[in-house]
């Protein structure tokens, strides 16, 4: 029988006896402080039970989200975790030009994720994530298809800090969203566009890579199956390109690394590049190499959040994959593309805390958040640029935590772009961490 196992009886019994013995109010003590007293026994009988799988979602480590990185601080067995999004969308009813948006309100359940991981060793983790879109498989009223994917499933081998391998479905360290993209880590009820049309986010792959941790520095870097052109438009760049480590085509692989500078606390900076030929070996569509290159910033300091990414592809090619697609005029394929966007939040916890009963692990976080990006900022001769693909996107909003694993979010964002036909949109979002 092992210590922890013979603990739980032995703290079962002694909670028994103390609570058996604690005082009633009328010899000092009020209800209120009894509750707590047992609560916190409770919680410490919770906790041996669990084992280790009671690690906390309150940190990041190795690149991931808070409970993404749970199984890390585990010692040894399997770790669980999560997160949550739900999402009320109110747009405008008219774009700015002033013609109807033909956009309804929609509620959704965003995604649902569970994290299953198991740590074999101090050498050895398991690591996963399985998540659960739009509530649903199949096709809603309203179109909206729902989906259950795994979004990352790989190995990690750990050598020496400096130095440790990982194989399997990985997240492409790419951006800031890509890797921290559980909702209580980033600001706004949706994740930037840029990081959704010029960095594909959320983007998993099929690969095999090193990483580690140098002074300062991180580091990782990955061979993996790559994005393919036949899911590129002129709209979402190379978003629909992503394979999801799906029976994915592995004729071309790609390449991509990452450096940060973590010397600082609350301070991440550093960029990336990923390198591949997306024409996958289709002769038709000839040579679509894609070079991908983004610089970030994430910036705690005091109560300031401060954000910034700059992305940019560019795409060598693409007159024949026009012509082999039959996308030209304003449907072709952008030759080059890029996006940034620069983030400012402010949490009001210390004035939140002056406030006589408020938890004090509340905060309340106005931000605010500008975006420009282009699909098509350079096209071939046979394509023409959309106006529509120039986009200019203003979001406000603010950020409500009662407790750091749960987060309430408004923004409003105002979306315009040179054809006019921007529509405006409010949202809510609850989510969630565990």
């Amino acid at each position: 029988m092992s210590l922890q196992r013979a603990l739980v009886p032995a703290l079962i019994s002694l909670t028994t006896l103390a609570i058996g013995t604690i005082p009633t109010p009328a010899m000092g003590q009020t209800n209120a402080e009894l509750d707590r007293k047992i609560e916190i026994l409770s919680k410490e009988i919770e906790n041996l039970k669990l084992g280790d799988s009671a690690a906390r979602a309150d940190r990041n480590q190795y690149g991931l989200g808070p409970a993404a990185s749970k199984v890390y601080r585990n010692k040894e067995g399997v770790s669980l975790g999560g997160y949550g999004e739900l999402i009320f969308r109110n747009p405008m009813a008219a774009k700015d030009d002033g013609t109807p948006s033909g956009e309804y309100n929609t509620g959704d359940t965003q995604r649902v994720i569970a994290y299953l991981g198991y740590k074999f060793s101090d050498r050895i983790v398991l690591n996963s994530e399985i998540e659960f879109e739009h509530a649903r498989t199949e096709t809603g009223p309203g179109g909206q298809v729902g989906a259950v994917a795994v979004e990352f499933t790989y190995m990690d081998f750990f050598i020496n800090p400096g130095f440790n391998l990982r194989a399997g479905n990985v997240l492409m360290p790419v951006g800031l969203i890509n890797e921290l993209h559980e909702p209580t880590v980033f600001l706004g009820v949706a994740r930037p566009e840029v990081e959704r049309k010029i960095i594909p986010a959320t983007w998993n792959e099929f690969g095999v890579g090193v990483f580690g941790d140098v002074g300062n520095f991180s580091y990782r870097s990955y061979v993996t199956t790559a994005l393919d052109a036949q899911g590129f438009d002129a709209a979402d760049g190379v978003r629909d390109g992503r394979q999801g480590a799906s029976e994915a085509v592995f004729e071309r692989p790609a390449w991509v690394g990452r450096l940060d500078y973590t010397g600082v606390a609350g301070l991440l900076v550093g960029a990336s590049h990923y390198r591949t030929n997306a024409a996958q070996g289709v002769v038709q569509l000839g040579t679509l190499n894609l070079a991908m290159t983004e610089a970030h910033l994430d910036l705690k300091w005091n109560s300031w959040d401060i954000r910034s990414v700059y992305a940019m592809s560019t795409l060598g090619g693409t007159d024949v994959y026009n012509l082999a697609t039959g996308n030209t005029g304003t449907a072709g394929l952008g030759s080059k593309q890029y996006g940034y966007y620069f983030q400012l939040g402010y949490n009001l916890r210390t004035l939140l805390n002056s406030v006589p009963g408020l938890n004090k692990a509340a905060g309340l976080t106005p931000f605010v958040r500008y975006e420009r990006l282009d699909t098509q900022a350079a096209v071939a001769a046979n394509a023409t640029r959309d106006p529509a693909n120039d986009r200019q996107i203003l979001t406000l909003g603010f950020q409500v935590k009662p407790i750091e694993q749960v987060v309430f979010t408004v923004d409003y964002q105002d979306w315009k772009n040179q054809a006019g036909t921007g529509i405006n949109v409010m949202n809510m979002g609850l989510g969630w961490v565990f």
